[in-house]
């Protein structure tokens, strides 16, 4: 793949690096989120804006101190109360951070998962660094909601409900910029708000498309679309987009079936505008799905491209859906936009012809820095993905990425490589893209969904 005939075995998955920082706030916007009043928290009556709800109950971090001038991401474990026999449906689930805070992501982890195994290691109280849960702990992990204004909730329509149990493991994914000449110290709290299990008609899962084609130039003006498509009968309730502070206008629309290119939804705020909920869920048959656009202005003096940095940009769609009949399961896989066809439009690996094929010279560059040494999985990926390898082995941030990731033989890479990371996010989209298209060329090379060889 490149001159030094790097081999490489990946052990994140596209989706984790997607989902790696559920939400960023630029550094400008949050002096007005810390003139926000927390007077009633001390009095016991509040807790960051939030009272504890008679028809549920309240979970709140513990929560670390921030230096003056720092900005800090930690993933902090939690459970839920009571045992495995205990359940909770849950329609309404409302978030808070406090001052100085860039977002707050809550995800679960699935019973008997990797992720849970991770986090009871971890330990109830304590946190750690991270870019997100799912790329710390793994397997398992289920996003319940984020929120990227100190205040925010995630509401299910009536009859919809998440189903959670006793003990079950928590992540609170916090990320705060401090630009105060003050120590502060970073918390969270989630209230959950249960109904009755007899009103509950269907369980709710999270659909998520991702779009990590940004690349716009210093001072320039671009959008990019993308489209996916759902592989069966299906309820959606609303949407959560999801930009940083370069994002402008966000529309929706519908792809496929009798509505194709119907419009559902603009937005023209990446902080407040953030929700939308149909008047009644709407139903996709298999085959359909969503088209989406984000526009951004980058008034930086160097690209904006997709990353987990402030500095950087996100596109994304997800919102609940759940199956047409009842107690029925749906398997909704990530779909993470990687290439643009030559209309424009954005696809994942597997739709609309899957990732174009690389050219015969990129081919043969490829295969050649391996030698006559090369083994069946290389020669694969060459085949497959010989263009995009050398977009990113040529890439100053992309290059970095791909070369402490072939360290990599297990989950632990992710904390040795999250300085990399750190120093590197721009990279991360145009990683993203490579490891797609690995796994959706070669799967026979991709055990468990990661490449082991490159």
């Amino acid at each position: 793949m490149c001159p030094d005939g790097l081999r490489t075995v990946f052990v994140l998955s596209a989706s984790a690096l997607l989902l790696a920082s559920c939400a960023s706030d630029h550094t400008a916007a949050l002096a007005t989120k810390a003139d926000r009043s927390d007077a009633a928290t001390d009095a016991g009556e509040l807790y960051l804006g939030l009272a504890t709800p008679t028809d549920g109950f309240q979970i709140r971090s513990v929560g670390a101190d921030i230096g003056p001038g720092e900005e800090k991401e930690y993933c902090e474990a939690a459970r839920f109360p009571g045992g495995p026999d205990d359940e909770y449906y849950v329609s309404l689930v409302e978030l808070a951070n406090g001052p100085y805070s860039h977002h707050l992501g809550l995800a679960v982890a699935t019973p008997g998962s990797d992720a849970e195994a991770e986090l009871a290691a971890l330990g109830v109280g304590n946190h750690k660094e991270c870019p997100g849960p799912l790329l710390v702990f793994g397997g398992g992990i289920d996003i319940v909601g984020t929120i990227q204004v100190p205040l925010g909730e995630a509401v299910l329509p009536q009859h919809v409900a998440r189903k959670f149990h006793g003990g079950q493991y928590i992540v609170f994914d916090y990320h705060y910029a401090n630009v105060s000449t003050d120590v502060i110290h970073a918390r969270s709290v989630a209230n959950f708000h249960e109904v009755a299990p007899s009103s509950v008609e269907h369980i709710a899962q999270l659909f998520s498309l991702n779009n990590v084609t940004i690349d716009v130039a210093p001072g320039a003006t671009a959008s990019f679309t993308g489209e996916c498509h759902f592989g069966a009968d299906m309820m959606v309730g609303g949407f959560t987009r999801h930009t940083h502070r370069f994002g402008k206008d966000f529309s929706v629309w519908y792809a496929g079936g009798p509505n194709d290119g119907t419009e559902i939804w603009t937005s023209h705020d990446w902080q407040t505008e953030t929700e939308f909920l149909f008047p009644d869920p709407v139903m996709l048959h298999a085959g359909e799905g969503f088209r989406y656009r984000c526009t951004y202005a980058n008034d930086k003096t160097s690209e904006l491209r997709f990353g987990t940095s402030v500095l950087d940009e996100m596109c994304m769609l997800y919102g609940p859906a759940w199956p047409v009949t009842d107690g029925g399961q749906l398997d909704l896989p990530d779909c993470n936009i990687t290439w643009v066809d030559d209309a424009g439009i954005g696809h994942s690996a597997t739709e609309a012809g899957g990732f174009p094929k690389p050219s015969v010279a990129d081919v043969n560059l490829c295969t050649n820095a391996y030698g006559p040494s090369i083994d069946d999985c290389s020669k694969c990926l060459c085949d497959a993905c010989a263009t995009a390898g050398m977009k990113c082995v040529k890439d100053a941030d992309c290059s970095p990425l791909l070369q402490c990731y072939s360290a990599c033989t297990d989950l632990s890479c992710a904390t040795s490589c999250e300085s990399v990371l750190d120093q590197h996010t721009s990279g991360a989209g145009m990683f993203t893209e490579l490891m797609e298209c690995a796994k959706a060329g070669c799967p026979a090379c991709v055990p468990g969904g990661t490449p082991s060889s490159f």
